[in-house]
């Protein structure tokens, strides 16, 4: 029995070292219709994102420790990009 202790934690910690690793170069992508969409999506006259979204996604990426960034797109090209 200890050495199926020992086994599973050691398969734990190397999974949490992979995932840590990992996250450090994951970039994870959020879509955006171009359009501003208050109070939601606000694109302001400095070209950054505002509004609800932008603080949860930014939330979210704080939470999971990786690089977040918007890709704008119209919403007559949303089903192409699918």
């Amino acid at each position: 029995m200890t050495t199926l202790i020992k086994l599973a934690a050691a398969a734990a910690f190397t999974l949490a070292m992979g995932a840590t690793a990992f996250a450090d170069d994951m970039v994870l992508k959020f879509g955006v219709a171009a359009e501003p969409y208050p109070p939601f999506t606000v694109k302001g006259a400095d070209g950054k994102w505002t509004g609800w979204e932008v603080d949860m996604r930014d939330a979210v990426c704080k939470q999971m420790n990786v690089k977040c960034e918007w890709v704008e797109t119209a919403w007559d090209g949303i089903i192409p990009a699918l």
